[in-house]
């Protein structure tokens, strides 16, 4: 089989009815739950950080409030932040059409996303790197 015939097969597979309501209900399913999860990441989090009650983390997510620590907890809020990037945008990236008829918009946003990743990756690791986890030093127990 040639190149022009595998790529005729292929958009032939990824054209059939039921691989377009597959890939829609999966698309409004990630969507959905990264929306609530976005939601309730900027509720909860960065409204209390906002408002300066940021040990109020601690009710729903035990330890995760450091008062000892100013570095750790603006490490976490940045965090916080690019995830609520990531669960916001990335969703879009999934849908085909967008990506056929926004192809520059697409891009940007991937951009966005990278970034996003890139921040909440390097956040993460440096609480683990220095704090041992993202809770408490792993040696404390």
């Amino acid at each position: 089989m040639d190149h022009d015939e595998a790529a005729k097969q292929q958009t032939d597979i990824n054209t059939t009815p039921h691989n377009q309501s597959s890939t829609f209900t999966l698309t409004t399913s990630v969507w959905i739950s990264s929306i609530l999860f976005a939601i309730f990441t900027g509720a909860h989090y960065i409204r209390h950080s906002l408002i300066g009650q940021i040990d109020k983390w601690n009710e729903t997510d035990p330890g995760l409030y450091r008062p000892q620590s100013f570095a750790a907890n603006r490490l976490m809020i940045l965090h916080f932040l690019a995830g609520i990037v990531l669960m916001t945008v990335g969703p879009i990236q999934l849908i085909p059409s967008f990506r056929r008829q926004f192809l520059g918009s697409h891009r940007f946003i991937g951009r966005i996303y990278i970034m996003a990743a890139m921040m909440a990756s390097v956040c993460a690791n440096l609480l683990v790197v220095i704090y041992g986890t993202s809770r408490g030093n792993w040696f404390e127990d």
